[in-house]
């Protein structure tokens, strides 16, 4: 029997950014599963940051990074935009690399809403290693309850979309 999948645009460039070196955060505000995915690719004294928390919209930002930085908490950027998943990683993806004359280089107020609220709780992070989207390795442990049986529950869209299969935070490993 032929398995039949389907890949949509969305599949493809979270693919894309994750082959460019976008290391992949998933969290959450309750213990009920990951809500957020944020996407960041570092840049010497900058990083760009992809967050996708569901449905129609997400938004990306340029920042400044330093030592005590919080790359999901932006107090000022470069660059942002916001729209649907599909728009927001095309942009972020085609954003000039920073040093470029054209790249955006001047700070600006973080509109609000930009980022992950901080009563964010960290699920793990994931840096993709090959073609077929494969993880390398989990890099925080999950915070889900002690006694939580995880087998009961169905693998969350956004774990599926990036690992192209339920991650170990939905099956028992």
């Amino acid at each position: 029997m032929d398995a039949v999948v389907n890949v949509t645009e969305l599949d493809v460039l979270l693919e894309t950014a994750g082959k460019r070196g976008f290391m992949w955060h998933m969290f959450r505000t309750d213990q009920h599963g990951p809500e957020v995915l944020a996407g960041v690719f570092q840049h010497p004294g900058c990083a760009d940051v992809f967050v996708f928390s569901g449905g129609e919209h997400a938004h990306a930002y340029r920042l400044p990074t330093g030592r005590h930085a919080d790359v999901f908490a932006p107090t000022q950027v470069y660059w942002w935009y916001g729209a649907s998943p599909v728009w927001t990683l095309r942009a972020v993806l085609t954003l000039l690399e920073p040093g470029h004359p054209e790249a955006p280089d001047t700070l600006i107020p973080v509109p609000p809403g930009l980022g992950i609220p901080s009563n964010r709780i960290p699920v793990r992070m994931r840096r993709r290693s090959s073609v077929q989207g494969v993880l390398s390795r989990t890099v925080t442990a999950s915070t889900r309850p002690s006694g939580a049986n995880i087998a009961d529950r169905a693998p969350c869209d956004i774990c599926f979309r990036i690992a192209r299969q339920s991650c170990p935070d939905h099956l028992a490993v």
